[in-house]
């Protein structure tokens, strides 16, 4: 019987414990540390927004030129939208749904860029879709405003299916508010609120303006009422 204990015990001591593990596939699967991860993507927001402030030369004006071929204006929308994820990585903070929010990022670029290939010139729009990339590009890379080819992806379509119209245009701007209310968690109800606050803050001076209108009318009356009808002044004792 104790040579049996002896061996159960043995036995208990040579096997790993479950929770270590879980615990050595969990950091393998982790991966970066997150404050890697917050600095690693930090650095290549400040990397690219220096690359869409300058334009540089040589290889660094290239570098700027297909940066604004491809993305345009929302070359600096990409910094921030980094610089955002890197901090909130770097507090470890757990973002709910980051996936879902990560695509609304990228649909909020391409809505604002599709907006600068909708209420561009015609030449971009009189072609099929890939001389309308082309276009496009070349034109991006050296004009800052300006939507870039990710603007064909939204932009072409709806020019093709709707029409060069203000119908598009107003549908893509009906759902950037609404991808941007989204994004930040602004509703209805705090629209609302503020236009509440808004409609409040009017009334109040509207009122004022009144009460000082008025106190001017009646300091006025007071004037002519010293008047007599004769157009003589009265003496008033001081």
């Amino acid at each position: 019987m104790a040579s049996t204990k002896k061996k159960a015990s043995s036995s208990k001591r040579g096997r790993p414990s479950t929770k270590s593990k879980t615990k050595n596939t969990s950091s393998a699967k982790s991966g970066l540390n997150p404050q890697v991860k917050a600095i690693l993507m930090l650095a290549a927001a400040v990397v690219l927004l220096v690359l869409a402030l300058f334009k540089g030369e040589h290889f660094w004006n290239w570098l700027h030129s297909v940066l604004f071929g491809i993305f345009g204006f929302c070359s600096y929308l990409l910094p921030v939208a980094l610089g955002y994820f890197a901090i909130m990585t770097a507090k470890e903070k757990r973002m709910n749904r980051a996936g879902t929010k990560v695509a609304l990022v990228v649909l909020t670029v391409l809505l604002v860029s599709s907006l600068f290939y909708l209420f561009g010139s015609g030449d971009l729009k009189d072609a099929n879709f890939f001389k309308s990339i082309g276009k496009t590009y070349t034109y991006s890379s050296e004009n800052v405003f300006s939507g870039g080819v990710i603007s064909c992806i939204l932009g072409y379509p709806l020019t093709a299916l709707i029409g060069d119209n203000f119908v598009p245009k107003l549908l893509v701007i009906v759902a950037l508010i609404a991808v941007v209310m989204i994004l930040t968690g602004i509703s209805l109800i705090d629209i609302a609120n503020v236009a509440k606050k808004q409609m409040v803050a009017l009334r109040e001076r509207k009122r004022r303006y009144d009460e000082e209108h008025r106190y001017v009318e009646e300091e006025s009356s007071r004037d002519f009422s010293d008047v007599n009808r004769d157009g003589a002044l009265i003496d008033i004792p001081i």
